[in-house]
């Protein structure tokens, strides 16, 4: 991304946006001194069903979220996580294992859902015969946002069924589910008084292809409205300092899992301007429980 930036090129770049927040940094900084246009192609951001729990939520149809849970699972070859030449899912290349490459989607909604992240705990496992330089294959995390909302976010690339992705939302006067498997993903129970449906669960229309139809959707619209910034001069919504957000709260699950208790924000930050993050990464192998036998299956 500095090299893009410093030829003077606009860039749309895949998540997650680094493995570090000092490598973030870099990139906003570079991406300010050229003057070139920079987005983290996080197709989240650009889901009909996640604009619409957006809109939802912020008009105030479910009041105040105190509660919730999201899960990703998709299967994923072995021959990725069992060949420890291949980039993918390593710490050192990849960043991490599905808690980088699955859990910053989820990290990225729910902070523009409910804002920031105060704490988190987290849990790391893979199977038995997994390289030593790969990371998890699944991952639990607690997260304790700013707002009291609490959160549990579940993660797996060897869980064995169709891909899924979902995400329950509770609030003080009513409910959002959402699952991407559906063919109409979002059901609504609200008390509001302006809601379209009250004291019970409606089904919106909302343009929407089953998990994984939507990505062709979803990158379809994060594209066109890259583009539609460069051509009208204006700064994506979607900003690189919200989408180094997204990386804060991976390292942060990550640093939990090393403590091995309940770790803040705060004592993330107190690393980041003394060591440095990159530290986190290091000897995650260690606090990643062998949860399971050996991964043979295809």
């Amino acid at each position: 991304v500095v090299e893009v930036a410093e030829s003077g090129k606009h860039i749309i770049c895949e998540k997650p946006m680094a493995t570090t927040l000092e490598e973030c940094d870099d990139m906003i900084t570079a991406t300010k001194k050229a003057g070139v246009k920079f987005m983290i192609a996080e197709n989240h951001r650009f889901l009909p069903a996640h604009q619409f729990m957006k809109d939802i939520i912020d008009r105030g149809y479910i009041g105040e979220v105190f509660l919730g849970r999201t899960y990703e699972g998709a299967y994923v070859s072995p021959d990725e996580f069992l060949n420890p030449n291949s980039w993918n899912f390593t710490y050192d290349k990849g960043g991490g294992g599905v808690v980088a490459d699955q859990g910053v989607h989820k990290f990225t909604l729910l902070n523009w859902l409910l804002g920031d992240v105060n704490s988190a705990q987290c849990w790391l496992g893979k199977a038995t015969n997994s390289p030593p330089n790969k990371g998890e294959d699944t991952a639990i995390i607690l997260l304790r946002y700013k707002s009291g909302a609490m959160i549990t976010v579940d993660l797996s690339s060897v869980t064995v069924h169709l891909p899924t992705n979902r995400t329950e939302l509770h609030g003080t006067k009513g409910t959002i589910v959402e699952d991407h498997s559906w063919d109409n993903p979002i059901r609504v129970l609200s008390s509001h008084p302006e809601a379209e449906v009250k004291g019970e669960f409606y089904t919106p229309i909302i343009e929407h292809g089953p998990f994984p139809r939507y990505y062709k959707i979803s990158m379809g619209y994060e594209d066109a409205y890259f583009v539609d910034c460069i051509l009208e001069d204006k700064e994506p919504e979607f900003t690189p300092e919200q989408a180094k957000q997204g990386v804060a709260v991976v390292l942060l699950s990550y640093l939990s899992a090393k403590k091995g208790t309940i770790t803040t924000m705060d004592e993330l930050m107190k690393i980041y301007k003394t060591t440095g993050t990159k530290s986190i990464l290091e000897d995650l192998e260690s606090v990643t429980q062998k949860n399971y036998g050996k991964m043979n299956w295809k």
